[in-house]
C-alpha cells in the first residue's frame, strides 16, 4: 500500500507485485459486482424478488459464487494488511530479516488462498459441478436396476402388470415419461412434454395424478405459464424434485416386485441384476 502512495519507491519485483495486487482487487470487485447485478436482475425478473433471490438458484449461477466471493475478499484484505505492515516496518527499519520472512510467508499463504477462490469464481465451481454430476450420473446408471428395468421393453411390461395389480400405474407412467424427458434435446419438444406432465400427472384430480408433496406440486403448477419461455436447463431444474418423488413412489412398488417369480425369471434371462 505504501508503494502506491509513494512512501516507498518502485524498485523491486515485490513492489510491482503489490501494484498488481491492488489493481487485481479493483478489477475483481468490479467484475463480481457486474455479475451479481446481472444475475439478480435475471432471477428477480423471472421468479420475483424473494423467491428468485433466495430459493431458485442453481450451482452454475449465484449461490456457489457468493459462497466463494466473501471469504475470497476476506483473505485478500488480510493479505493486503500484512503487506502494509511489512512495508511500514521496512520503511522504519524496525523489522529484522526473520520477522520480515515470517510476515511475508503468512501474507503469501493468504494470497494463495485468495487466488484459489478467484479460480473457483472464474469457472472452477462449474468445472467441479460438472465432474460431480457426471460421476453421479455414471454411478446411478451403473447401479440403478429400476431404471434398467423401466427402459427395457420386456421389463417394463412385467412391472406394468404388477403396478396394475397394485393400482399404481401412474407412478410407472410418470417415471417412464421423465426418463424420456431427460433425453430430449429439442427445447420445443421438451416444453410440450413438460406441459403434458403437468396436465396428466401433477394436476390435482387428473386421471393419472401422482402423489406429491404440496410444495413440489405447487412449484410445478406455478411455473406452468413460464414453461414456453424456459430453456432446457431451466425445465430440467424445475422437474428435478418432481422426478425424485415419482421415483421414490415407484421404488416402493419395485421393492415388492423383485420378490415375485416374474422378476426372478426375468433377471435369470437378462443381464439386469438386483
Amino acid at each position: 500500500m505504501l508503494v502506491l502512495t509513494g512512501y516507498i519507491p518502485i524498485q523491486t519485483f515485490k513492489d510491482w507485485f503489490a501494484i498488481f495486487q491492488y489493481i487485481h482487487l479493483g478489477v475483481f470487485l468490479a467484475a463480481l459486482a457486474i455479475i451479481v447485478i446481472v444475475d439478480i436482475v435475471i432471477d428477480v425478473k423471472q421468479y420475483g424478488f424473494w423467491t428468485g433471490f433466495f430459493t431458485e438458484r442453481d450451482a452454475f449461477r449465484f449461490r456457489l459464487d457468493m459462497l466463494c466471493f466473501f471469504p475470497g475478499v476476506l483473505f485478500l484484505i488480510i493479505s493486503a494488511v500484512l503487506e502494509s505492515v511489512r512495508d511500514a516496518k521496512i520503511s522504519k527499519q524496525g523489522f529484522d530479516d526473520v520477522e520480515t520472512t515470517i510476515v511475508y510467508a503468512v501474507n503469501m499463504f493468504f494470497l494463495c488462498i485468495y487466488f484459489l477462490f478467484v479460480w473457483l469464481l472464474s469457472g472452477g465451481n462449474v468445472i467441479i459441478s460438472l465432474i460431480v454430476f457426471a460421476l453421479r450420473k455414471e454411478k446411478e446408471q451403473e447401479e440403478d436396476p429400476l431404471t434398467k428395468l423401466v427402459t427395457d421393453d420386456k421389463g417394463y411390461r412385467l412391472l406394468e402388470q404388477y403396478c396394475k395389480h397394485e393400482f399404481s400405474t401412474e407412478n410407472l407412467l410418470a417415471y417412464s415419461m421423465m426418463l424420456k424427458f431427460k433425453e430430449k434435446k429439442d427445447v420445443e419438444l421438451l416444453r410440450a412434454d413438460a406441459l403434458y406432465t403437468i396436465q396428466h400427472y401433477a394436476t390435482v384430480g387428473s386421471l393419472s395424478e401422482v402423489n406429491l408433496p404440496k410444495d413440489i406440486r405447487q412449484k410445478i403448477l406455478d411455473a406452468k405459464d413460464r414453461i414456453p419461455n424456459m430453456n432446457i436447463e431451466e425445465i430440467h431444474a424445475l422437474f428435478y424434485d418432481y422426478e425424485q418423488e415419482v421415483r421414490m413412489n415407484l421404488l416402493d412398488t419395485f421393492k415388492r416386485f423383485v420378490y415375485t417369480p416374474h422378476y426372478k425369471r426375468y433377471t435369470r434371462r437378462s443381464s439386469i441384476k438386483l
